[in-house]
């Protein structure tokens, strides 16, 4: 889970890889750890920017709002949580992002987060 400094304390964006995706609700899972992302001082509401690459090919890029739960965002709409092992994933409510972006996981597949 090494995250250089810099890239903590500055606004450029930082990336880690997508482990996991939950098959059943398609959330997907970073490796991003909550005591990392506590760094960037989140609130609620606070929107992130968030890339989702295969190797140099985009899967997905957009602003995601990051809540507790779901539902605090619109059915069908995207946010970025904190799932039950305590890591940064992103889901879409009532919805599979996993297969309505093409996601998949290993270290082919990296994940970069910043302040929108």
């Amino acid at each position: 889970h090494f995250i250089p400094q810099a890239c903590l304390t500055s606004s450029r964006p930082y990336g880690m890889t997508v482990p996991y995706f939950d098959k059943r609700f398609g959330n997907v899972w970073s490796n991003i750890d909550l005591e990392t992302f506590k760094k960037l001082k989140p609130k609620q509401g606070d929107r992130f920017h968030v890339v989702i690459k295969n190797e140099d090919s985009v899967a997905y890029e957009g602003n995601l709002p990051f809540f507790d739960t779901f539902g605090q965002v619109e059915r069908g709409e995207a946010l970025i949580f904190i799932n039950s092992r305590l890591f940064v994933s992103i889901a879409i409510r009532e919805g599979h992002f996993a297969s309505a972006h093409g996601i998949g996981t290993g270290p082919k597949w990296t994940f970069t987060c910043s302040r929108k």
